[in-house]
């Protein structure tokens, strides 16, 4: 829904213990690029890897730092499928999910999905250090059409089943880890009639709210039909904006607690969109707090 920025995903390729295991696999990646037979190559597919290797060669290139818009316009989409399922076997992507993408999006700290931020996309640690993961990894650019970025950290989005699901080989128009300032695609709001409708009649169905935004990324992940179902929790919301009125936080500011906080509070969720990604929902509830003045 909205870029995160790329500082933690330096941040975290930039720790020694990080550095010098990229740089062991790293190794291995391009020993094992190196040993495919060539022989049994079509021309189409010899000049793809000559492609790829005069990227690989050059001092300082880790496919694992790899940005995507720095390589796909120069390097043409796999070819074959033969050469595709050659260049995962020499990225080693499956033991990759297991013993550092669990590491890499517990340190980013996303706790919900980054397309439809209502289910939760969790990585913890275990007692023995073990990282692990309760999400799925979504490649932006699909790794079918391009298996050098299977495990590119700036080419992997943090999200739940379903909307990796819907999003499929399809590419979308988002840059999780862009560091330029963007407002969210997305934005929720109330509308007027419905709202005096349930002040009247008390009932939560009769509360209407509206995504707006890119129609194409709402039709993609289902938004409409996925917060038609928490109708409940704008109700909530409503609810809260008619119960907890300026004075009612002036006094929680007596007790020395922060703007912030007190938004936190109100709204039972976080309110910032550089935030949005530590809980489920929290778009959602601080974009109908605030159509309803709360926040």
């Amino acid at each position: 829904m909205i870029a995160i920025g790329d500082y933690r995903t330096v941040e975290f390729l930039r720790k020694e213990e990080v550095k010098t295991r990229l740089k062991t696999l790293n190794k291995n990646i391009i020993h094992a690029l190196d040993k495919i037979d060539l022989k049994e190559l079509k021309e189409d597919e010899l000049a793809f890897l000559k492609d790829l290797r005069s990227f690989y060669t050059t001092d300082g290139f880790c496919f694992f730092s790899l940005r995507p818009e720095n390589i796909i316009g120069d390097l043409n989409a796999c070819p074959t499928s033969r050469l595709k399922d050659s260049i995962f076997d020499a990225l080693n992507y499956k033991s990759r999910r297991t013993d550092l993408l669990p590491e890499y999006f517990h340190h980013l700290g996303i706790k919900a999905c980054i397309y439809c931020n209502s289910q939760s996309a969790l990585t913890f640690e275990k007692e023995d250090g073990e990282f692990k993961s309760l999400l799925q990894a979504d490649h932006s650019h699909p790794k079918d059409k391009y298996p050098y970025l299977a495990v590119s950290l700036f080419n992997l989005y943090p999200c739940c089943s379903s909307c990796n699901l819907h999003k499929s080989s399809n590419e979308i128009v988002f840059d999780l880890y862009s560091n330029e300032k963007h407002e969210s695609r997305i934005r929720f709001s109330l509308t007027d009639e419905s709202l005096i409708r349930f002040t009247v009649e008390r009932d939560y169905r009769k509360i209407q709210f509206q995504v707006e935004g890119d129609k194409n990324f709402i039709a993609k992940f289902h938004l409409n039909e996925i917060y038609d179902a928490h109708q409940d929790i704008a109700e909530e919301l409503v609810v809260k904006a008619l119960a907890y009125n300026s004075a009612y936080k002036n006094e929680l500011k007596k007790l020395g607690i922060t703007d912030e906080d007190i938004k936190r509070h109100l709204v039972g969720n976080y309110t910032n969109d550089h935030e949005m990604f530590k809980r489920p929902l929290s778009k959602f509830m601080a974009d109908i707090a605030r159509d309803l003045k709360m926040i």
